[in-house]
């Protein structure tokens, strides 16, 4: 098939774009994409012809997940618009090690905290963004055990729909995990809190 065969419409172009930026793609990468017969070894794999095998040092390794935390976070919906994006660069996701849940002193009282003051108290600390929800809702094996407990909130992204500030929530139900969102303004209590970074 020649180069002028082939015909993308608008919905295809921006699918395929929003797909870039979710898994973490720069426009460098798709640039590197696009050159020379790279695209030919993709469609082989999305044929079936070919297979990705991630190589481990031993048994006892886990693989490496570098999530891209400079990408811009996908648009949940039509209409809603990204207020706030916290970037910190590539991370190599490894929780018991660098990531924590953290909980404001408020939050585990009775009357809580509201949640424009929690992000208040948040706008220093290193939480993490709606970029690495994306990545564990796609990798669910690399999400902690003990967060099937949790309702756990990625304030890194803060988004804006008609109405309302709202942040994305990652969560365990009976199809697995998924994610809601917040509301800003309505009190916050224990059960939710905020995914960061330890160092």
């Amino acid at each position: 098939m020649s180069d002028n065969e082939f015909k993308m419409s608008t919905g295809q172009a921006h699918e395929l774009a929003m797909a870039f930026g979710r898994n973490g793609w720069t426009l460098t990468d798709v640039k590197k994409l696009s050159e020379g017969d790279t695209l030919q070894h993709f469609l082989s794999v999305i044929q079936g012809k070919t297979e990705i095998l991630f190589k481990q040092k031993s048994m006892y390794d886990n693989p490496k997940c570098i999530i891209n935390c400079d990408a811009d976070p996908i648009l949940v919906a039509d209409g809603y618009e990204v207020v706030e994006h916290r970037k910190h660069g590539r991370l190599e996701w490894n929780p018991p090690g660098r990531v924590g849940l953290y909980l404001s002193n408020k939050q585990k009282g009775q009357e809580g905290i509201g949640g424009d003051e929690l992000r208040k108290e948040l706008v220093d600390k290193p939480v993490l963004n709606a970029n690495v929800l994306d990545c564990l809702l796609a990798n669910p094996y690399l999400i902690p055990d003990y967060w099937k407990d949790e309702h756990v909130v990625f304030w890194g992204t803060i988004y804006r729909n008609r109405t309302d500030l709202f942040v994305r929530c990652l969560y365990w139900g009976l199809s697995g995990y998924s994610w809601v969102y917040c509301i800003l303004d309505e009190p916050w209590y224990r059960d939710l809190p905020a995914a960061m970074l330890t160092y």
